[in-house]
């Protein structure tokens, strides 16, 4: 018998060997048992008030929760994304299919491309990747994906990138795998251009080799028995050949200049190509200009406002200051015959002006 029905004949005097025998003690039980389920009904409706209750509080600690998660994490997202786009070197992110999902603003400067058009392709579709002697083999083999999708990452500091664009650069990268519970997700490019690098460490290997090799040259000219036998032309010849021979270049020669100053005259001029040591030529001051191109050529402006200043028709302005003499020089040219500013010579810290035909001629 249920424990609440042997509480409700107990109130009554029966138990559950004992039935009710009179009218009045059957109204009794059904009064404690109608009572009963009244209070049971009653315990049920505030229960499930309380239940109801409870699960709206819960639905709205959890929607809480949720926006205050989502909120948190697209905080985090976008200072993620202001880090990875803000990065000097390039980086791509690719997922675990190695197709691109990422692609920062160095990144596209460097492969010639926008995040639009690479993302969703694969990356060895974008880009090839060499390293070290074989820069015409990429590294994009399938055994260094299967390394990368295991957790093994790659480093070189020596490899070359060529996008299908056809820009190509040596870089330094970094290929490394984006783990989850111990499986590969994807996998991180980050690479950085480091074509003046290498060119910084060309022309210092190049300079330190020019310098072992002129060390080198002295010291043996030093030890040269045609240097030490005191016979001026075999000397010089000695000294244009190793000269040409150290610093690598076709001509190499040994000028004097005469006592008056007049001329320089070629005492030997070694050529490599031909192997062979000429002498006699003689260059004079005077004819300088003849020995340059027209491309090397300036004209003489002085001589030129000379000539024009010598014309009856001229009227010469100088000025004492160059700082204020501009307006007060177009002003003088606008007294004298209302012409206009050309071009305006500067000398020595004065403004020379020469007005010819309501012009005024100038240079710098």
């Amino acid at each position: 018998m249920h424990p609440l029905l042997k509480r409700q004949l107990k109130r009554i005097g029966l138990d559950e060997a004992t039935v009710p025998t009179s009218l009045d003690g059957w109204q009794q039980l059904l009064e404690r048992v109608n009572q009963s389920y009244l209070e049971s009904d009653q315990g049920h409706e505030l229960l499930e008030r309380s239940i109801a209750l409870s699960s709206r509080e819960m639905q709205e600690l959890n929607e809480q929760l949720r926006r205050t998660s989502e909120s948190q994490l697209a905080g985090e997202r976008d200072k993620l994304q202001t880090v990875l786009r803000s990065i000097g070197d390039g980086l791509c992110v690719v997922d675990g299919h190695w197709n691109i999902v990422l692609l920062n603003p160095e990144g596209e400067r460097l492969w010639g491309l926008t995040e639009k058009e690479v993302v969703g392709r694969r990356l060895h579709d974008m880009i090839s990747l060499s390293y070290g002697t074989k820069l015409t083999e990429p590294i994009f083999t399938q055994i260094l994906l299967d390394d990368t999708a295991q957790g093994g990452s790659f480093r070189t500091d020596d490899g070359l990138l060529t996008s299908i664009t056809g820009r190509s650069f040596p870089v330094s990268c970094v290929l490394a795998p984006i783990v989850h519970e111990n499986r590969s997700a994807g996998a991180v490019l980050v690479f950085r251009d480091i074509t003046d690098r290498k060119q910084t460490e060309d022309i210092r290997r190049h300079t330190e080799s020019l310098l072992r090799r002129q060390q080198s040259t002295l010291l043996e000219l030093t030890r040269n028995s045609i240097l030490q036998s005191g016979v001026l032309e075999p000397a010089l010849q000695e000294i244009t050949r190793a000269t040409a021979m150290t610093l690598g270049v076709s001509r190499t020669s040994i000028w004097l200049l005469s006592e008056d100053h007049g001329s320089i005259r070629c005492k030997d001029l070694y050529e490599s190509s031909k192997h062979s040591h000429s002498s006699g030529i003689e260059l004079k001051s005077a004819n300088f200009p003849e020995y340059l191109k027209d491309d090397q050529k300036i004209p003489d402006a002085l001589a030129e406002l000379g000539e024009l200043a010598t014309k009856p028709e001229a009227n010469i302005i100088k000025l004492p200051n160059i700082s204020a003499s501009v307006p007060q020089l177009e002003e003088a040219i606008e007294v004298i015959n209302g012409g206009r500013v050309v071009r305006v010579l500067v000398h020595e810290r004065e403004v020379v002006g020469v007005v010819v035909r309501g012009e005024v001629v100038c240079d710098r």
